[in-house]
């Protein structure tokens, strides 16, 4: 059998109240030449007999289930394994698809791949917000949110504020040869593949919303359900900007790679402060001069203040 030049690849779990939404949106794409790849995290809901009978009727699907739950990123691993296509497409389980976000994202991807055909490519686009009735919270998560995506690499805006939402991405086989196999406890697939892209290849951001994202209160992103209005940040990611020690392994495998003097300086610097228990203000002069902070004088002060008030008020690993 011919493979297919794409495989879109969705990982579920207790999905059952707006799965068929989503997967009726990528079986309707006017660019039909995929297969889609699907890992259930042993749901205990009606979604893997949902998925089951959508793979019955459809050669296009491949369905795979687990019987202990691998978590969100590993499952994207284990499907990235098995992908086919020269381009992978990754899918969340309660959105909505732009019917021709398929087609305007490969055209995007070869066009780019004409120029060097080996370069790690990840695109990502911009979403619009709807809400569990279908309902319009935002024509824009890049407004909404202050995005602003710089053309040129920036490392350390992928490694902290990232912006790179994962139900919008398209990656390169290239890129997924790099960025398998994922660092042991990686909890962010779509960081992980922004960061590595943006180290090792070429980002490109489209600004036009190619994504309806589902925002309601049994989301597994808190970014989600903070953007419901249903969650609140700990206290030290209130404070702490970007402080997510969970990420330190993953930085240490990065530094193992092939990488220019500058990257090295730029992820040594965020290792530091990421291994820091306290006094986290006095990694603030490396970091803005690797390129942490750049923006305008009042987002620089922000920072500093932030992390001035929790090296004040924290003790140890808070």
């Amino acid at each position: 059998m011919r493979r297919k030049r794409v495989s879109v690849v969705m990982a579920t779990h207790n999905g059952e109240a707006w799965l068929k939404e989503q997967i009726d949106s990528v079986l309707a794409q006017t660019m039909s030449d995929f297969e889609l790849l699907i890992g259930d995290d042993a749901s205990s809901d009606r979604t893997y007999g949902i998925v089951q009978k959508y793979a019955s009727g459809d050669r296009r699907i491949r369905l795979f289930r687990h019987d202990e739950a691998l978590g969100v990123a590993r499952n994207f691993a284990f499907l990235m394994e098995r992908a086919q296509g020269r381009y992978i497409a990754f899918c969340d389980q309660d959105d909505r698809w732009h019917p021709r976000k398929l087609e305007r994202q490969l055209k995007a991807m070869e066009r780019t791949e004409a120029q060097d055909e080996k370069i790690p490519i990840l695109l990502h686009s911009d979403l619009k917000l709807i809400d569990g009735q279908g309902r319009t919270i935002a024509p824009s998560y890049f407004r909404k949110r202050g995005y602003d995506f710089p053309e040129r690499a920036s490392l350390p805006l992928m490694l902290t504020r990232g912006g790179v939402m994962g139900n919008t991405v398209m990656i390169n086989r290239p890129l997924r040869d790099a960025a398998l196999p994922f660092p042991d406890g990686l909890k962010y697939h779509d960081w992980w593949l922004g960061v590595v892209a943006e180290l090792e290849g070429r980002r490109i951001t489209m600004e036009e919303p190619l994504v309806e994202y589902r925002i309601h209160t049994d989301n597994t992103s808190g970014k989600a359900r903070w953007l419901a209005g249903e969650y609140r940040y700990p206290w030290k990611h209130r404070w702490l900007p970007w402080h997510d020690r969970d990420r330190i392994g993953a930085v240490e495998v990065l530094l193992s790679r092939r990488i220019s003097e500058e990257q090295r300086r730029i992820l040594e610097c965020y290792l530091e402060y990421l291994r820091a228990e306290k006094g986290w203000i006095r990694h603030y002069p490396c970091l803005r001069r690797v390129g942490f902070f750049e923006g305008p004088l009042s987002f620089r002060a922000r920072i500093a203040l932030r992390l001035a008030v929790a090296s004040m008020l924290g003790k140890g690993t808070v």
